[in-house]
């Protein structure tokens, strides 16, 4: 191997060593720079093993996440974060591709229908958009609403109701069709949601659900669900896109 080629490859190496050491709150800050619903109130140590405290998404509460940069993904300009919390586990892909793979665990969200807070959740999934289109999906994606099931002849009363469903890529969004995986409450005859993600993390969950009785139906109301011709119907929006007076909400002082 000549000298250019052995000083190319030292100055390669001794790049991505440089990188590693920056401090994590660097790398990070960009990311959330003018994004309305991602806030950030502490980053800590370096890109090689850091920690974010506060981290919060939409309607999400606030959680502390372990991160740790790849280096190989780095010579071909990608940048893979391996991220680690108590109830959530993927890698976050930056550059030509971006989105998640190999995510699994749940988040607590606070709808935009109601206040009562419900669950979404990824199963072995994986959300990789290049290009401006949908690249990779797979795995499953879920939700519980707050809407909990009465006595019925399959068992005891339950908690929140879960809907889930495969995720399939459809042109520039990911899609995912979710149905209901136990009995539904008495009164109620239908309950199913769409969620649709794209390259942004923008993402709408469209529930729909009917009900013949008076009972059913003020139930679907306490869980956000609106009368219109469809039957009744709730949509939850997440959305990240850049705040009116661009401002930027992560990395607070507090």
């Amino acid at each position: 191997m000549g000298n250019r080629r052995l000083l190319a490859l030292f100055g390669l190496v001794f790049a991505i060593a440089l990188a590693f050491m920056v401090p994590l709150q660097l790398l990070i800050a960009p990311a959330v720079q003018g994004r309305s619903t991602l806030a950030l109130r502490e980053a800590s140590g370096h890109a090689w093993s850091g920690r974010l405290r506060g981290l919060a998404w939409g309607g999400a509460g606030s959680t502390t996440v372990d991160v740790a940069l790849s280096p190989l993904p780095i010579l071909l300009g990608e940048r893979h974060w391996r991220l680690e919390s108590d109830a959530f586990t993927a890698t976050l892909l930056q550059g030509r591709a971006r989105g998640l793979r190999d995510a699994n665990g749940q988040v607590p969200f606070t709808g935009t229908s109601t206040p009562l807070r419900f669950q979404l959740g990824l199963q072995q999934a994986d959300l990789v958009f290049r290009d401006g289109r949908c690249d990779e999906a797979g795995g499953q994606l879920f939700i519980e609403l707050p809407l909990g099931r009465e006595d019925t002849q399959d068992g005891p009363p339950t908690g929140p109701l879960r809907l889930e469903g495969p995720i399939a890529c459809s042109g520039t969004h990911a899609v995912a069709e979710l149905r209901v995986t136990v009995p539904l409450p008495t009164g109620i005859d239908r309950i199913e949601s769409r969620v649709v993600i794209d390259g942004d993390g923008a993402l709408v969950i469209d529930s729909a659900a009917s009900s013949e009785v008076p009972a059913g139906r003020l139930a679907l109301q306490v869980a956000g669900f609106e009368s219109g011709p469809a039957g009744m119907t709730r949509q939850d929006r997440l959305s990240v896109s850049p705040r009116p007076d661009g401002q930027a909400p992560g990395l607070s002082d507090n």
